[in-house]
């Protein structure tokens, strides 16, 4: 209900005008002022302005971030312990046809912009805990090696823009610490063999 409220309270402003009033310069500075004034306003339906706490996590020192409003949207689903499970028994049945060829399967889930700074964010009351990397890690019988990227990220000592502040990817940096982890797998995968 209140992400409901908080999209209903964002519809554009409409001024009386003759009908061949172009209305567009006065919605783009009434749309543009919110960003700059108000947290948790969706924008053109797909993308979330959310307030943090951390003015560290992005280079630019705001006190917000960007994310996808299927991110948020997706929550209920992914929240759910049987989707976790149905994840799990998938990544096991590959596991057992890649036994015959002697592979080894490697899952690894990159928690989405709102999972990684979820616990920085400003007013948690309207927002949904993400659980589907904690229901995955508590999956018991992995016959496949299952990298938790969520807490390689977060052990990094540097925190700052792992994620682009204006896109729900990893930055560089992001890249570089979960690729020096891979090596680190990657070594060890190959002194066992």
């Amino acid at each position: 209900d209140s992400l409901k409220n908080i999209s209903n309270s964002s519809r554009q402003l409409k001024i009386d005008a003759p009908p061949f009033f172009d209305q567009t310069p006065f919605i783009f500075f009434y749309n543009s002022s919110r960003f700059f004034r108000k947290n948790n306003i969706p924008f053109e339906n797909s993308v979330f302005k959310i307030g943090i706490d951390d003015k560290t996590a992005f280079s630019t020192n705001t006190d917000f971030m960007l994310c996808y409003n299927n991110d948020i949207q997706t929550l209920e689903e992914n929240n759910k312990l049987e989707t976790a499970e149905a994840y799990h028994q998938l990544m096991n049945e590959i596991q057992e046809k890649l036994n015959a060829y002697n592979i080894q399967l490697i899952s690894l889930i990159a928690p989405n912009k709102y999972t990684y700074y979820y616990e920085e964010i400003s007013d948690k009351s309207i927002y949904q805990v993400p659980e589907l990397l904690k229901n995955l890690s508590k999956t018991p019988n992995k016959k496949y090696i299952s990298i938790d990227s969520y807490n390689v990220l977060k052990s990094s000592e540097n925190q700052t823009d792992i994620y682009y502040y204006d896109d729900s990817h990893w930055s560089p940096i992001g890249h570089r610490i979960i690729g020096e982890y891979l090596k680190t797998i990657n070594r060890e995968l190959k002194d066992i063999r």
